[in-house]
């Protein structure tokens, strides 16, 4: 098994216990105890020379409130997942995952038809992309592009590996985490 396909294989394994640990955790039986309530009544026998008098005292058992608990899947969980299906569409050649999924500031920064040729002629030439790090964040970072900086602060940083051109490159690769998805970043260069 190469390493690519390891380290996909250990993100769909953590993923499936995650998963596993909700339905346990989910299934455990949480139902409250019923309320009990005992009413409880005591005579007093009064001396000869007093009136009669009855006490009642009542007691009612309230349970603690349920609570519930929800695990969210952390950030870096979903940029390592990410990641697994960002190398699927290099290497399916999706062109339409991979641009969707380009934060929209470099777009906006490089012009739509200079990201879609980097991504055409660049990005999807590479192959055995597959991270070699945990995903390291959150931080901020700050790319150039001709239409202006980027101030990225949901960054996430990744070690990553993957051939290009025949060569076997290490490098890093930032991925921003933004309204519930992940984007990649990157230069739009051609």
């Amino acid at each position: 098994m190469d390493r690519r396909n390891l380290g996909i294989a250990l993100i769909v394994g953590g993923g499936l216990l995650v998963a596993l640990s909700l339905i346990l955790l989910l299934s455990r039986d949480t139902q409250p105890p019923e309320s009990a309530t005992s009413p409880a009544t005591t005579a007093v026998p009064p001396p000869p020379s007093q009136p009669t008098s009855t006490t009642s005292t009542s007691t009612t058992t309230t349970p603690p409130p349920t609570t519930t608990t929800t695990l969210a899947v952390s950030t870096p969980a979903k940029v390592a997942a990410f990641i697994g299906r960002f190398a699927e569409a290099i290497d399916s050649q999706d062109a339409g995952f991979l641009f969707g999924s380009l934060h929209p500031e470099i777009i906006n920064g490089y012009g739509e038809n200079e990201c879609r040729v980097w991504i055409e002629t660049r990005v999807m030439a590479l192959s055995d992309y597959f991270a070699t790090s945990t995903p390291r964040g959150p931080s901020t970072g700050t790319l150039v592009t001709p239409g202006g900086s980027i101030e990225f602060d949901n960054r996430y940083t990744v070690t990553v590996s993957f051939t290009f051109d025949g060569e076997t490159v290490a490098d890093t690769a930032d991925f921003v985490a933004e309204e519930g998805q992940i984007f990649f970043t990157g230069p739009c260069d051609t």
